[in-house]
């Protein structure tokens, strides 16, 4: 079976257009940093997070604790912003961001560590900015 030109070319622009992903436009040179997002909690609770990467492509996860002395981390490499919303419903639940990449929105990192301990029934949204 020969293939023609057309063939080839049209084959080609399929592939190249699978291959991209929507997303918002991204400025080229906009700051990124990695999210590393830890959890520790001995009740119920959530954080859910959606993002924005440098290439302008949307990511979202969650993690939750169910009781016990539960723990989760959320990882998320190269963003340009990320938004988290939390929930420590029965306990206090110990969030911390492990990497400098992204700026510390419970104040100052202290060793490369960003910590901070929310008392039960907190709720509430966290922005994360490249630092």
């Amino acid at each position: 079976m020969k293939l023609s030109l057309t063939m080839v070319l049209a084959a080609a622009g399929l592939i190249g257009a699978a291959c991209t992903t929507p997303g918002s436009a991204v400025a080229p040179g906009t700051p990124s940093g990695d999210l590393v997002l830890q959890a520790v909690g001995s009740g119920s609770w959530s954080v859910d997070c959606t993002a924005t990467n440098s290439r302008g492509r949307k990511a979202a996860r969650d993690i939750n604790g169910r009781g016990g002395e539960s723990h989760d981390v959320i990882a998320l490499r190269s963003l340009v912003s990320a938004s988290c919303t939390y929930s420590a419903e029965d306990a206090p639940l110990t969030l911390t961001l492990e990497e400098e990449g992204m700026a510390c929105p419970f104040g100052t990192f202290a060793d490369g560590i960003c910590r901070t301990t929310l008392p039960a029934g907190a709720s509430g949204t966290l922005e994360f900015t490249p630092a």
